[in-house]
C-alpha cells in the first residue's frame, strides 16, 4: 500500500491514505489533507 504525498507530472500533488486519494495544486494542501485523513 502507498501512503503519503506524491508529486505528479503536471505540477500537482496527490495525497494518498490507505483508503482514499485526492489531488492538490500545492504540496502544503496535500499535507494538510493527509494529516486530517490519516486515521482512517
Amino acid at each position: 500500500m502507498v501512503y503519503g504525498v506524491f508529486p505528479n507530472n503536471d505540477g500537482t500533488f496527490t495525497a494518498m491514505t490507505f483508503t482514499r486519494s485526492k489531488t492538490f495544486k500545492t504540496e502544503a494542501g496535500a499535507q494538510r489533507w493527509l494529516t486530517r485523513n490519516h486515521c482512517e
